[in-house]
């Protein structure tokens, strides 16, 4: 038995069972088809060191998500629909592809000379797994969504910008006014000065 045949069996393949209509199960669906499309050469495949390590990784990769399914039993579903535990596992799918991304490559450039199908199959496999770590882009029919996010967001932003300014001019300290006092450019005899508490009473006429 393949082991593309061993994951159906399973039900899930060796990135988990990703709901489709996400952009995660999607770029795992492919890496899991480039797999199962690879496995039709495995006469051919079997005999690279690469394919070889890319087995382990695959098998090691199914063994784990076995492994948490048994020790979660019923509760296996609500436990990897976790944010936290989804976070986790994308981040080891990432290093999981990243490293069968590699072998892929390494396979094609041994084979590409005198066995074109299985090194056309590898280069399919590295482009499936390095796309799994890549930011998702929006398909046409999840645009209206991301502008709709994109404006919302936009007017969140600019109402707290409003708040920002009305409780930056509340808390604003006011200067006290400056005292008034004799222009700079006034003419000395018509300025007023402050009366000298020692003369005398002027003398009468």
């Amino acid at each position: 038995m393949t082991p593309a045949a061993e994951e159906n069996a399973a039900g899930t393949g060796p990135l988990g069972d990703d709901t489709p209509g996400t952009a995660t199960g999607r770029a795992a669906a492919a890496v899991n088809r480039a797999l199962a499309a690879a496995d039709q050469h495995q006469a051919v495949l079997h005999a690279t060191p690469e394919w070889q390590d890319i087995q382990t990784v695959r098998g090691a990769a199914r063994n784990l998500r076995q492994a948490i399914a048994r020790k979660t039993g019923a509760h296996f579903e609500k436990i990897m629909g976790d944010g936290r535990v989804q976070a986790w596992w994308k981040k080891t799918s990432i290093r999981i592809c990243e490293r069968i991304a590699n072998l892929a490559t390494r396979a094609a450039d041994r084979l590409r000379g005198h066995e074109p199908e299985p090194a056309a199959c590898m280069d399919q496999l590295h482009e499936a797994a390095d796309r799994y770590g890549r930011p998702a882009v929006p398909r046409r029919g999840d645009e209206s969504e991301l502008q709709a996010m994109r404006k919302l967001g936009d007017g969140l932003a600019a109402s707290q910008v409003k708040v920002n300014a009305a409780r930056s001019r509340s808390t604003t300290v006011r200067k006290p006014p400056k005292s008034r006092g004799a222009p700079a450019d006034q003419p000395g005899h018509l300025r007023r000065t402050a009366a000298d508490p020692k003369r005398g009473p002027r003398p009468g006429r």
